[in-house]
């Protein structure tokens, strides 16, 4: 016999969404230059790119450009302000 409790987990496990892939591939490409930390987990980054509506090939050209910026700039925050804009 099953607790009504346990039922209810395993319902709410099957719910779960997997993201989109064209969505979780854009992140893929943005975590090859900036690395995961505390502030920009995978979420943070699954969040910014949905909002900003951008394809992925934008994002493609967005991260080759930061891939091409001098040391003395921060990638990370060139691409957050390209993809809050």
């Amino acid at each position: 016999m099953t607790s009504p409790l346990k039922d209810s987990l395993a319902l709410f496990e099957l719910k779960k969404k997997a993201p989109p892939h064209e969505i979780s591939a854009s992140c893929d490409e943005i975590i090859k230059i900036c690395p995961l930390d505390k502030k920009h987990g995978y979420g943070y980054w699954l969040r910014l790119v949905k909002k900003s509506g951008k394809s992925y090939n934008d994002i493609l050209y967005l991260t080759g450009k930061a891939k091409g910026l001098d040391e003395k700039f921060n990638k990370c925050g060139f691409v957050v302000n390209q993809l809050k804009k």
